[in-house]
């Protein structure tokens, strides 16, 4: 099979800029800029992004420089220029814009790539392939 998109599937920021060095990266994806549980992407994928990012989910952290997706279990640390609650709409737009990309993305041959985060992710991945796979 020959792909026609590679998208990150995170866990933190270096899978994207690595692709992005390796030239197979086309533009920004929602799960590229931040540090993400593999258990919350899959949700993410699973309910279509039903509930991504919604602010009763987030809260401030790092000293307001940060945002934590307690849902999904996600720490942005690259969106906030201000405050949260004056970046919060542009931040949720971009992401938006971002999902919309993905889903048009997928439609075709992909490749996902994501850094395990520790040998308890990879065992979770080992014992869930089936799961994940009906999934992605």
């Amino acid at each position: 099979m020959e792909f026609k998109n590679f998208i990150s599937l995170g866990y933190y920021c270096n899978v994207a800029a690595s692709m992005s060095r390796l030239g197979i990266r086309s533009q920004s994806g929602p799960f590229d800029w931040y540090i993400s549980d593999f258990q919350g992407v899959l949700d993410c994928l699973e309910n279509n992004f039903g509930d991504f990012l919604y602010k009763e989910n987030l809260q401030e952290c790092m000293n307001g420089f940060a945002i934590k997706d307690v849902k999904h279990n996600f720490y942005l640390g690259h969106e906030i220029s201000i405050s949260f609650a004056h970046d919060y709409a542009d931040i949720y737009d971009k992401y938006i814009r971002r999902i919309n990309f993905f889903r048009e993305q997928i439609k075709q041959p992909t490749c996902f790539i994501r850094a395990v985060r520790d040998d308890n992710e990879l065992d979770f991945i080992k014992s869930n392939m089936e799961y994940i796979n009906s999934i992605i």
